[in-house]
């Protein structure tokens, strides 16, 4: 398990890159500058 750091999570390849991150249970913190749609859910 690996601690990663993902910007910009708001955009395709970095939400993507999130869910494959947290489905091999690796512990992510995400952020982005944007607020949009996937950040309120």
């Amino acid at each position: 398990m690996a601690r990663v750091l993902v910007t910009g999570t708001n955009g395709f390849l970095g939400f993507a890159a999130t869910e494959v991150l947290i489905a091999r249970c690796d512990k992510v913190i995400a952020t982005d500058v944007a607020i949009g749609p996937r950040l309120a859910a």
